[in-house]
């Protein structure tokens, strides 16, 4: 029934793209898979109009608990004039204390944040900004941790060639923060990511249709359950690091214990 809705809304707003001749769109369910690790496991489906050009990377890095892995897919009309991407997840982290400041610290709004994703990602454009909106803003305070989730979106506008390109970045910045014993930590994370593409005239079905992709978009059982997996690996790792950790500075303690005391014993027997 959801794909029926879909579809209806997707053919109503963007039957033609580029000839009046042409077929009304036709959506057709896409299983997005992991084809270069776990036989091409499944990863989400949604619709995709038929025709369109997909291509998916994904690469389990294992780097970050949140976000064990990077997934990018992007989806283009045959014509090339449009595409829907959704790139992957852009994260860091920054600390800072008494003895100096390191790593990238966030943007201070996911406005912020989309235009600096949009000028890496278009390196060679000149964008022009022509809207921009902040969606919604939650704040969660848990002991010495705060969390901090903002949604948003910008439209853009460059020259590619003799044509004007509109593009829609949409996303979601994600910040938590901690301090404690006059030091503080950042982890953010820009995600959910949506970038949608065309020469200005099919912008408005472009759209359409990529809303319409994003709304039918369902991540699979299969997938949630490696995320899983691969979180609790990380987590894994990093309680042995700490563990590690807390043994080589109870062995460097020991070290120097046992230093002093010969250190002693050799100055007392002089």
């Amino acid at each position: 029934m959801i794909a029926k809705v879909l579809l209806a809304s997707a053919v109503t707003v963007a039957a033609v793209y580029t000839h009046a001749a042409e077929k009304p769109l036709v959506m057709v369910k896409h299983t997005v898979t992991d084809v270069e690790v776990n036989g091409k496991q499944p990863l989400t489906t949604l619709l995709i109009p038929k025709g369109w050009k997909a291509e998916t990377k994904v690469d389990w890095t294992l780097a970050s608990l949140h976000i064990p892995y990077t997934f990018s897919t992007k989806y283009t009309a045959p014509d090339g004039d449009a595409s829907v991407e959704f790139p992957a997840a852009v994260e860091g982290r920054a600390n800072s204390g008494p003895f100096g400041n390191d790593g990238v610290a966030p943007s201070k709004d996911v406005l912020e944040a989309l235009v600096v994703f949009a000028r890496r990602h278009r390196p060679n454009a000149k964008l022009k900004m022509l809207d921009s909106n902040a969606t919604r803003v939650a704040r969660e305070q848990q002991g010495v941790e705060t969390t901090y989730l903002q949604t948003g979106t910008i439209v853009v506008s460059y020259t590619e060639g003799d044509r004007e390109i509109v593009e829609e970045f949409t996303g979601a910045l994600f910040v938590s923060s901690m301090a404690a014993n006059g030091s503080a930590t950042q982890y953010w994370a820009l995600n959910d990511l949506r970038s949608i593409r065309s020469g200005k005239a099919g912008f408005a079905a472009a759209k359409a249709i990529g809303a319409a992709m994003s709304r039918s978009s369902r991540t699979t059982p299969e997938f949630a359950k490696a995320v899983d997996v691969a979180r609790q690996c990380v987590l894994k790792v990093a309680r042995r690091k700490g563990e590690l950790q807390g043994l080589v500075y109870e062995m460097w303690k020991q070290t120097n214990r046992e230093c002093n005391d010969a250190w002693r014993k050799t100055c007392e027997e002089r």
